[in-house]
């Protein structure tokens, strides 16, 4: 199952993943580089519930459970790294 099915299945959310990833600034520096939104504002906050479901299932596990790291692997995927 993919996170777009997962997030609507489980969430409600309608088109999670925007069809073309959108400019929303860039980052200051040297050479500025761009900063991209991936997701819908369904998906957004679909993805907020689903985080913060990570974070109380931490709070409930313990240590068995690093909720950061399984929303770094799910922020691969929602940028476009590992999706």
């Amino acid at each position: 199952m993919a996170l777009d099915e997962i997030l609507h299945k489980y969430f409600g959310s309608k088109n999670a993943f925007l069809a073309k990833r959108k400019t929303i600034g860039y980052v200051a520096g040297g050479e500025p580089e761009p900063m991209y939104r991936y997701v819908s504002v369904s998906g957004g906050k679909a993805y907020g519930n689903l985080t913060g479901l990570l974070y109380d299932l931490e709070n409930l596990l313990g240590k068995e459970f690093d909720a950061n790291r399984w929303i770094t692997e799910l922020d691969d995927i929602v940028s476009g790294e590992d999706y």
